[in-house]
């Protein structure tokens, strides 16, 4: 007996026993107790880790929120706070490009921050999160020199009725009725008529780069439909004929656009890079035309023929249609490649 209790003890230096049970609970109890340490530090990292997922979701929908909603091109340190489910997103813009002229495009640094709230943990944000992006504010404006700007000049003899005027049917100041290089005809009795110059000289004025347009980096081809009354934007490469026809928006053909049957008729925006040949017993156009932009891709565009009798075009300025037509080209488009994430803040 006495050697079967001296087995179950350990002897220590100072001749006390410790039973052995009690040491082995105090190592598990030691192992315990790391084990819950090491589980509350993972579950502490996979905390963060989540709440900064959230952060970082919040941040990217800010920036989304706002590149949708700001539709006027914001000052320099532009500053607005965007709430959400969970948190809130503050996106400020700074200025990165600002051109000389304030119709052209401005380049600006977006910056997005969104803050993760929990209420049940206070008012302060549990994370934070920051990502920025690189955008352009498009203008939607044009330089509109005339009712009717024929880059390639007019030929008009007596017989159609050609009725050009650039007096605003929607109030705003006028403009030229019609602008066309030296040796071209106007109809008579025509006021706000500007003949002279080179083609050259033109086409500066009207400010289209219809290389990169041709290109197709303005529009994707679209067919224009007859009665769409959306204001939407169509692009036609090559030459087009319109019978009895109703449209309105920008209307982009790159070659020659013609009219035929009874009637054409067409409210916005007309860029051609031909010939500008209403057939059509009666074309009319409330907005503006351009015409013979493909000579400044090297082409030699011969003069708009009005000279067939019972073709009558009538071309008006109207400030409204135009202004429609470019509503939905103003705004953000983000650059490519350019999104930055930052890391996490607390």
């Amino acid at each position: 007996m006495t050697q079967a209790r001296t087995s179950s003890r350990i002897r220590r230096n100072d001749g006390f026993a410790i039973p052995l049970t009690l040491f082995v609970v105090a190592i598990i109890t030691v192992m315990l107790t790391a084990s819950m340490v090491r589980v509350r530090a993972d579950l502490r990292t996979a905390t963060t880790s989540s709440d900064l997922t959230q952060a970082l979701s919040i941040a990217q929908s800010g920036l989304q929120a706002y590149l949708g909603t700001v539709t006027e091109r914001p000052a320099e340190g532009h500053l607005v706070r965007i709430n959400f489910p969970g948190g809130y997103a503050d996106v400020d813009a700074q200025i990165v490009r600002r051109p000389v002229d304030s119709l052209s495009t401005w380049t600006y640094f977006l910056r997005s921050t969104g803050h993760l709230i929990q209420p049940t943990q206070g008012t302060e944000p549990q994370a934070s999160r920051t990502v920025a992006q690189v955008a352009h504010w498009q203008g939607s404006s044009i330089h509109t020199v005339a009712a009717l700007t024929a880059i390639n000049g007019v030929s008009y003899s007596a017989g159609p009725v050609l009725a050009l005027d650039g007096t605003d049917e929607c109030g705003s100041p006028p403009t030229l009725a019609m602008r066309a290089p030296g040796g071209s005809d106007a109809p008579p009795d025509t006021t706000g008529v500007d003949i002279g110059g080179s083609w050259s000289k033109i086409a500066e004025e009207t400010g289209i780069d219809w290389e990169a347009t041709v290109d197709g980096s303005v529009l994707p081809e679209r067919a224009p439909v007859s009665g769409d009354e959306t204001f939407g934007s169509y692009f036609v490469r090559g030459d087009i004929i319109f019978t009895n026809f109703t449209g309105t928006g920008l209307l982009i053909v790159t070659g020659e656009l013609d009219s035929e049957g009874s009637f054409f008729e067409w409210e916005g925006i007309v860029l051609v890079g031909g010939l500008f040949d209403p057939d059509a017993d009666s074309t009319v156009v409330r907005g503006m035309v351009i015409s013979g932009l493909n000579q400044t891709l090297g082409e030699n565009i011969p003069q708009n023929d009005f000279t067939e009798p019972d073709d009558d075009t009538y071309v008006s300025y109207d400030s409204c249609s135009i202004d429609q037509t470019l509503a939905r080209f103003g705004g953000w488009v983000a650059v490519e490649n350019s999104l930055i994430e930052y890391w996490a803040s607390y």
